[in-house]
């Protein structure tokens, strides 16, 4: 079995298999819709066509275990699920599931038929334009965290509908909204994060590229400007954390203690008094 197959065969292939009996002109202008469909979709998904073209022979060259993968691309392009979203590049529209398996076909056709330079681009712009690690991020938070607040939340209508020994409704009620007060923060403190963690980048990138032009040769090639090295996102994070931390710590220390009034002191030690005589008793 041959390594490559050309889109011309998987082309041929696909005429086949829709029942389509064209002559040869027929199929030639067949051949050359698909060829534009094949270039449009994955232009669209962020990769260049032309690195699958064949300087030997001037044709596209698909690795043959994939071929499967350009027939569903090439099948969806008409769908309304998928291939216009695709070709408009509405990823977010795209159930993630669709987009994943997408995505992921579409990887592996870049890792076993680039060289490692080659695929390290073309990876590299799929995931950016599809926006995959985002929406994978966001699928995980979904299923890990919201979800399990949404059943919690359920579970609150059963639970504290029975009859408790020791809560009555008025404790029930003060726990439910403590829940939704400890969600609200969780959100607040994450935004705040946010909002810390872009600062941080948005320096370093302000920083590095200030230092390139400063050290930049005049007659540099365009193209060949090198990449930011930018700290690895985990790090970015844990420094944010910390700036969060700090700031919260110092507003805490310059919140003014208010003192209590005359009438608030005369109340508490009336209080104690009180107590004291039952004690006592």
């Amino acid at each position: 079995m041959d390594k490559y197959v050309s889109l011309y065969q998987i082309c041929k292939e696909l005429a086949e298999e829709a029942g389509k009996n064209l002559d040869e002109q027929q199929f030639k202008n067949y051949y050359d819709q698909k060829k534009d469909e094949f270039k449009e979709i994955l232009g669209s998904l962020g990769v260049q066509p032309e690195v699958f073209r064949s300087v030997d022979s001037n044709s596209f060259q698909i690795p043959a275990e994939h071929s499967g993968t350009i027939k569903k691309l090439l099948n969806s392009y008409t769908s309304k699920d998928l291939g216009k979203k695709i070709r408009k590049q509405k990823f977010f529209d795209i159930d993630f599931k669709g987009l994943e398996e997408i995505v992921k076909q579409v990887d592996s056709l870049l890792v076993d038929g680039l060289d490692s330079e080659k695929q390290l681009t073309e990876r590299s712009k799929l995931f950016t334009i599809t926006r995959y690690v985002v929406r994978q991020a966001i699928t995980e938070v979904q299923s890990a965290a919201i979800e399990q607040v949404l059943r919690n939340i359920e579970e609150m209508k059963t639970f504290f509908t029975f009859e408790d020994k020791w809560l009555n409704d008025s404790d029930k009620a003060h726990l439910i909204r403590y829940y939704g007060q400890l969600i609200k923060e969780v959100n607040d403190k994450w935004h705040s994060i946010v909002d810390i963690y872009e600062e941080f980048r948005s320096e370093e990138i302000i920083e590095q590229s200030m230092q390139m032009v400063d050290n930049s040769e005049p007659d540099l090639p365009e193209g060949n400007i090198p990449e930011l090295q930018l700290d690895e996102p985990y790090l970015v994070l844990w420094r944010a954390i910390q700036e969060y931390r700090n700031e919260q710590s110092l507003l805490l220390r310059e919140t003014p203690v208010e003192k209590p009034t005359k009438e608030q002191l005369e109340l508490t030690m009336s209080i104690i008094e009180e107590l004291e005589k039952r004690r006592n008793h």
